[in-house]
């Protein structure tokens, strides 16, 4: 009988940890759309100057460590490699500019846990703005990324906290 029960609490435990990180997950997502959208309005009413500002007021929101965007290649030709926040720092940034793939990881310690999610930019023909007015980009091409850290503990620690409520009673 314990043995089972210690089964049902290891699955519980698996579905609130899976359930968190879907939706730290989606609250990325939805940061990152806020990022694309920001920048594409900078742009649309020339005011890329400013877009440094803007990154880092949504980089300073709470369980954000880090935010950064890197430029594609069909950017870094038209209008060059930019501030230095806007280029590839490691193989998850690289991977996700030529492949066109969202990429999520997670990194646990004993004391935090930390979620890295990396967004493709892709050009669109359709819809307003069309990228390719702006961009001498095709449709489909990966105008750049964005990327963030945030920290998860919170969710983590609230799995754990359901889990010991559920067993104590």
């Amino acid at each position: 009988l314990s043995r089972g029960l210690g089964d049902v609490y290891k699955r519980q435990l698996v579905n609130f940890r899976d359930y968190g990180l879907k939706s730290a997950e989606e609250k990325a997502k939805l940061t990152a759309e806020v990022v694309k959208s920001g920048l594409t309005a900078h742009m649309v009413n020339g005011m890329m100057d400013q877009r440094e500002y803007f990154l880092n007021q949504i980089g300073d929101l709470d369980n954000i460590n880090e935010l950064w965007i890197a430029r594609g290649p069909s950017v870094i030709k038209q209008y060059g490699q930019g501030h230095n926040n806007e280029i590839a720092r490691d193989k998850i940034d690289r991977k996700v500019l030529s492949e066109g793939t969202f990429i999520s990881d997670v990194t646990e310690t004993p004391t935090r846990s930390l979620m890295r999610v990396t967004i493709p930019y892709i050009a669109s023909s359709y819809g307003n703005p069309n990228c390719t007015t702006c961009h001498q980009a095709k449709e489909g091409d990966v105008l750049g990324v964005v990327s963030m850290v945030m920290d998860i503990t919170d969710i983590r620690t609230a799995s754990l906290k359901t889990i010991i409520f559920n067993i104590s009673i």
